[in-house]
This record gives C-alpha cells, sequence and structure tokens, in this order.
C-alpha cells in the first residue's frame, strides 16, 4: 500500500522500512525521514511532534453498525442495543460541545470571596442563556456550549459582564454527552416497527 501510494505520486527512490510498534520515535531519533502508521485520533502523533501531511493520507476507513430487522429482537439483545446505541451517540455529541466553567465569586449579598451556584441562585437568568444559546446548565457553574461560530465567545462575554466571573473554556475530551431521547436506538426501533 505505501509503495504504491508513493510511486503513484512519483516517488520511486523511498526505502520502505517495516516496523513492529514505537514507530513514531522514528522520526525524532533520525532513523525515518517520515512513516506511515495506522491512527485513528492522531494523538500519538501529536505527542510525538508528527503532523499527517496536507496530501498523505493514504487510506481512510470507518465503521459500520447494522442490525438485523428480522431477526427475533428479544428483551435482553434490545436492551444490550440500546447500551451499545446509547454509548456510541453520546461519545458522537461530545465533540460538538465546548464546556465553560465560571468562577463566580459572591458579593456582600453572597457572601464575599465565595464561590456560589449561580444556576441555584439565578435559575430563570441561566436558563435564559442556556435557551437563547443552546447551552446545557449542567450545575456548579459549568454549561455545554455548542461549538456554533463565535457562540462560545458572545455567551462567556455575556456571562462575564452580568456575573463579574472568570471563565475557563475546554475541549471536552473524553466526555460523553447523553440524552434522554436516543436518535440511533429510536431508528432501530422504528425500523424494527416497520419491518414487522
Amino acid at each position: 500500500l505505501t509503495g504504491d501510494f508513493l510511486s503513484n505520486h512519483g516517488v520511486y527512490d523511498a526505502v520502505t522500512e517495516y516496523s513492529d510498534g514505537a514507530t513514531e520515535g522514528a522520526p525524532a531519533s533520525g532513523a525515518a525521514e517520515a512513516i506511515v502508521d495506522i491512527t485513528s485520533t492522531g494523538e500519538t502523533l501529536k505527542a510525538n511532534g508528527l503532523r499527517i501531511l496536507k496530501d498523505g493520507l493514504l487510506l481512510e476507513s470507518e465503521a459500520n453498525l447494522a442490525a438485523s430487522l428480522g431477526a427475533a429482537w428479544e428483551e435482553i439483545p434490545l436492551l444490550q442495543a440500546k447500551a451499545l446505541l446509547t454509548q456510541l451517540e453520546a461519545r458522537l455529541r461530545a465533540p460538538r460541545y465546548y464546556k465553560m466553567q465560571l468562577i463566580v465569586y459572591g458579593t456582600a449579598g453572597y457572601g464575599a470571596g465565595t464561590q456560589y451556584d449561580i444556576g441555584i441562585n439565578y435559575k430563570e437568568e441561566v436558563e435564559k442563556f442556556t435557551n437563547k444559546y443552546g447551552a446545557h446548565y449542567i450545575g456548579q457553574n459549568k454549561f455545554l456550549v455548542p461549538k456554533n461560530e463565535g457562540s462560545i465567545h458572545e455567551i462567556c462575554e455575556a456571562l462575564l459582564k452580568r456575573f463579574a466571573c472568570d471563565a475557563i473554556i475546554q475541549e471536552p475530551e473524553q466526555v460523553m454527552i447523553y440524552k434522554q431521547n436516543n436518535l440511533f436506538f429510536s431508528r432501530l426501533l422504528s425500523g424494527l416497527e416497520d419491518a414487522l
């Protein structure tokens, strides 16, 4: 695969060596000018100071999860499918959000210098903010804010101004965001009903 890719791109004099691990360290040690590696997130490459070349993607794959609509779906397999699809949907939802933590200090009325929860003290205002920006208040001054262009900065500025607070904004890594309605499982149930 690598040889074909290189020759298709006009590279005929490259020497290809095969590795059984720790391939990412080869460029740093001088053992290789470039590597070909299987990646899922690319985090190992980043950790080793490497990047994927602009035109360097050899092969891309994706998984496909299918269910037999003609199978006899008993209660336990259906619950197992629901658990799997719920986790999958929760994992796929997380990268669409920022996590924002407000650091809110009380004024004279709420204990000067101590933190307090705006979701308790200003419930209606917090609901107004979340409705306006499509955000979710998750308690203890934390919000999940959709990654719509500009919305994180707009809501952050509005909240900082209103509550005279500081904010920390993070990418939610290894987070799973569960919702009451599972779209994937609903599709499975709908398909099963249609098949009957």
